[in-house]
């Protein structure tokens, strides 16, 4: 790629949360190959670095809609 789109630039950082053991590590992989071929399609030339982390909540630290990833898993067994 062609680092010279951005110059002086050395990397760029994209940050996802989700929810621990929601995922496989395969799948973390994926996921982290298919934004960085996202990123360089929208973007173009990418600077030499690019990271993607992935942060791992505890389901009862992380919501939507004002309800915890855990309260939501536990309503969806008892179903």
């Amino acid at each position: 790629m062609d680092s010279r789109r951005h110059p002086g630039s050395t990397g760029a950082h994209l940050e996802v949360r989700i929810t621990v053991g929601s995922n496989s590590a395969e799948e973390k992989a994926a996921f982290m190959s298919h934004a960085y071929q996202l990123l360089a399609d929208t973007l173009g030339a990418l600077p030499p670095a690019v990271y993607v982390a992935l942060y791992e909540i505890n389901g009862e630290s992380y919501g939507v809609n004002g309800h915890s990833q855990l309260a939501r898993h536990r309503d969806r067994e008892q179903r």
